[in-house]
């Protein structure tokens, strides 16, 4: 099982998944849910939630059957009749009564007529629709859209996205059956540009947000009604600035090594 979700920004697309996978009744491994086409004029990043062969296969007849012109409606309408066509003549003829299930999310960029396009598709089951701003899908679908829609915004830079990408995904593998391992992040800029996210900044920002959560739970209800009196409150909320400050420029400290390593870096993050 998975939990994967993908944030549209106002410069770019960032997708995320975790990396756990099972094989048969009893084993866990861990491997990427996220498949990239790449050619010069179209770019697309793929992950799903279901059954992992069954995600792979949607996906190259989906890459097989791309429209030679291409727009994020001619792509999705080549999608439909993809999927449609795995449903009919794979999912259909499965030899178990529990049918594999595929859904996906679709980041997309587009170079027409010199410009640049972006596009955001979902499939589950059949169905291919342009996906909301935000989307999850998996396993750990319900505590990540309540991690998504509390913190998401249709304003929102791609960096804020991975931000809450580490957080949401970190969350999910905390308390959700079957997703866990290692978070990928992707982020496809509106310049048709792509990269991985690094994954040591990825298991640093887990640990800044482990300690926020910490810190919160210092101040949450400090300042309920008489939980505490003023001079308490005021001591309380001092103590959580300054914690919150050293927090910071201990993450600063954190970040500067990636640079020494040659670390995948995304442009801005």
């Amino acid at each position: 099982m998975t939990i994967a979700a993908g944030f549209q920004c106002v410069d770019g697309i960032v997708l995320c998944a975790d990396s756990e996978i099972t094989i048969g009744n009893s084993l866990k491994a861990e491997r990427s849910k996220v498949l990239r086409f790449d050619s010069e004029d179209c770019k697309i990043l793929f992950t799903g939630a279901g059954d992992s062969s069954f995600i792979e296969m949607t996906v190259q007849k989906i890459v097989d059957d791309l429209p030679e012109e291409k727009s994020i409606g001619s792509i999705r309408m080549s999608a439909e009749k993809s999927v449609l066509g795995v449903h009919q003549k794979q999912v259909r003829y499965y030899p178990h009564r529990d049918k594999p299930e595929i859904f996906l999310l679709m980041a997309i960029w587009i170079k027409k007529d010199g410009t640049d396009e972006v596009g955001f598709l979902k499939t589950a089951a059949t169905a291919v629709t342009t996906a909301h701003w935000y989307e999850c899908i998996g396993a750990g679908t319900d505590i990540g859209d309540y991690i998504a829609s509390r913190f998401y915004s249709q304003l929102m830079a791609v960096k804020e996205a991975v931000a809450l990408s580490i957080h949401l995904l970190r969350q999910v593998k905390d308390y959700a059956l079957y997703c866990g391992k290692s978070s990928h992040i992707w982020v496809l800029a509106s310049d048709g540009s792509y990269d991985l996210y690094s994954s040591t900044k990825v298991v640093r920002a887990e640990q800044y947000f482990d300690d926020f959560g910490d810190a919160e739970q210092d101040l949450i209800f400090s300042a309920y009604g008489s939980a505490l009196n003023d001079e308490e409150f005021e001591e309380r909320l001092q103590n959580f600035c300054l914690r919150i400050r050293d927090m910071r420029e201990n993450q600063k400290i954190r970040e500067k090594p990636d640079s020494m390593f040659g670390l995948p870096k995304v442009e801005g993050l």
